[in-house]
């Protein structure tokens, strides 16, 4: 029962993605009915998004940062409002990586890897909170491009930062997160946030790969192992 949810869960049907000039609202600051108040508190009702995993995300991973993220948090609503669109679209572009991985919904990926992300400075920085709004950034906008129609000069990586460019402008850690999303797969990531991206994107993947290689058939026997050790990372992430 549960692998038959796990695998409904990572095999989701592809949904259309959004042309670039759909964004345009959502770059001239019209707010939705999703944003929290701008404000200092926790606002009174959490927001709430049409796909479940969003709003586990939000409550386990905005919320107790709510306080201290500023102006971070008008950038992470609007990408998770994106994601929310446009996320069930395939987290790597058609024909890079392996095959399985087209079967990983952006969305799923973006939370898995911001997840992965926090949890890391968590226990690399005794005063983390100060990082997390540049770490949820841009470990949730990573591959925010997937989400448009069309090509740009510069592949993915380039139309990913022009789709952050508008909700990252005015923060002071704009650079941080462009080096990050533009090094992050290179051999010598720039910067801690790249390191950072880097090491997430990899733990994710490396679930996702075991996951879809146990679902796909392209092991020759059922590993136990492997399934139970699936089954706990995804356990350890819906507890988090």
């Amino acid at each position: 029962m549960f692998l038959a949810r796990l695998k409904r869960k990572l095999y989701k049907p592809r949904s259309k993605t959004i042309p670039l000039h759909r964004l345009a609202k959502l770059w001239l600051g019209v707010s939705t009915d999703n944003r929290p108040p701008q404000t200092g508190s926790v606002p009174a009702d959490i927001p709430e998004w049409n796909a479940p995993e969003l709003n586990s995300f939000y409550k386990s991973y905005v919320l107790p940062y709510y306080r201290v993220l500023g102006d971070s948090r008008a950038a992470i609503d609007q990408i998770l409002h994106i994601l929310d669109i446009g996320g069930n679209c395939p987290s790597v572009p058609p024909g890079e990586g392996e095959p399985c991985l087209e079967k990983i919904a952006l969305r799923d990926h973006s939370i898995r890897v911001a997840r992965f992300a926090v949890d890391m400075v968590k226990k690399a920085h005794r005063d983390h909170e100060l990082l997390v709004g540049k770490v949820l950034i841009a470990s949730l906008g990573h591959n925010i491009g997937l989400t448009t129609e069309g090509s740009v000069l510069g592949g993915n990586t380039a139309k990913s930062l022009l789709v952050l460019e508008p909700f990252i402008s005015d923060l002071p850690f704009k650079q941080d997160i462009i080096e990050a999303i533009k090094t992050y797969n290179d051999n010598n990531p720039k910067g801690e946030l790249a390191r950072i991206l880097r090491a997430a994107n990899a733990a994710a993947r490396k679930v996702e790969l075991n996951t879809s290689r146990i679902f796909d058939g392209t092991a020759n026997s059922l590993d136990l192992e492997k399934i139970k050790a699936t089954i706990n990372a995804y356990s350890m992430e819906d507890e988090k």
